[in-house]
């Protein structure tokens, strides 16, 4: 890493990962049994490297200019009894953004992004008693250009923080889309800060990789409808309060968030036993949740900590909702 006041400063990291899972049968060899049928077994095998690397640089105490680029590939290979799945995903980020300061350290950015993303899958069944119609090779490919602007500002001799957001992405299939967001932080006192936050975004689902169950179950998938992008709309605060004493220090935290999602995919089991029907779902779909959390340390030896946490999530299907 390099850095100083003015002029260049670069940033790097690296990362590799290595995993296998494997789960079955107490005779189940992955060597000799995978993806057949003699012994019954489960096992993934998952590689991905990944690196980013961010340079900037700096003209005087108002102007910044900065670039950022991100990528990882990761492969998989999966079996689930008779059924394999083998994917190889390649992610690319990259944005270029200008930061402005003006008044008391007040900092307008603004930008261009792409993101690229391609993913090709195979399923394959080595028996098909079932007669499972989704097995075949799927490919997914995403160009997906960006602009973005975020302003931060700072008031009441910093005791307040504002961010508002606003960026747009275009999707082809579905043109521009365009993501509000805004955060407000307040130091209410040296030990209790106050902060609340609201905001749009979107994403794209990825059936197999996210709902292995599917691989796994006796069910046939089907897509009844062209997918969408996921949809939601996010809000909530959070509130933390420090806290310490002659030989004990802590403190205590509490989330509380809520989510409404205007698009959501997941695969309906209920329709027909023998299926997974997987389908753009625009019905009332929503998230609560709320967490409290507390942390003791006395006297620089014992750490006490709890947690509770309260989830609320449903779907409503013609009246009725479905947790």
């Amino acid at each position: 890493v390099c850095s100083s006041d003015l002029g260049w400063s670069t940033q790097f990291g690296v990362r590799y990962v290595s995993e296998r899972r494997i789960g079955g049968q107490m005779q189940f060899d992955y060597e000799e049994d995978k993806g057949g049928d003699l012994h019954y077994g489960q096992a993934v095998t998952i590689s991905q490297p990944e690196g980013w690397f961010k340079t900037a640089y700096r003209f005087n105490d108002r102007h910044r200019l900065a670039f950022y680029t991100s990528a990882f590939r990761q492969d998989q290979q999966s079996y689930f009894g008779v059924t394999s799945y083998k994917a190889g995903q390649t992610n690319m980020y990259a944005n270029i953004q200008h930061e402005f300061s003006y008044g008391e350290e007040h900092v307008l950015k603004a930008g261009i992004s792409y993101r690229y993303s391609r993913l090709n899958e195979a399923i394959r069944f080595s028996s098909n008693t079932l007669n499972r119609s989704y097995g075949g090779d799927y490919f997914t490919k995403e160009d997906i250009p960006g602009v973005f602007a975020e302003n931060t500002l700072h008031l009441f001799d910093d005791r307040i923080t504002c961010i508002t957001g606003l960026r747009g992405d275009y999707y082809a299939p579905q043109g521009w889309g365009f993501t509000p967001r805004a955060m407000i932080k307040w130091d209410a006192s040296e030990d209790l800060i106050i902060r609340a936050s609201a905001g749009t975004g979107w994403r794209i689902a990825r059936i197999f990789s996210e709902n292995v169950g599917l691989l796994a179950s006796s069910r046939d998938v089907v897509f009844a409808e062209k997918l969408n992008p996921e949809e939601a709309l996010n809000m909530g605060c959070n509130a933390t309060y420090k806290f310490s004493g002659e030989s004990i220090e802590g403190n205590l935290s509490m989330d509380i968030y809520h989510t409404v999602f205007r698009n959501q995919i997941f695969p309906d089991y209920d329709s027909d036993p023998n299926l997974a029907i997987i389908r753009n779902y625009t019905g009332r779909s929503v998230s609560n949740g709320f967490q409290f959390e507390g942390q003791i340390s006395l006297f620089d030896r014992v750490s006490l900590k709890a947690s509770y946490v309260y989830l609320d999530v449903y779907q409503e299907k013609i009246g009725r909702a479905h947790v």
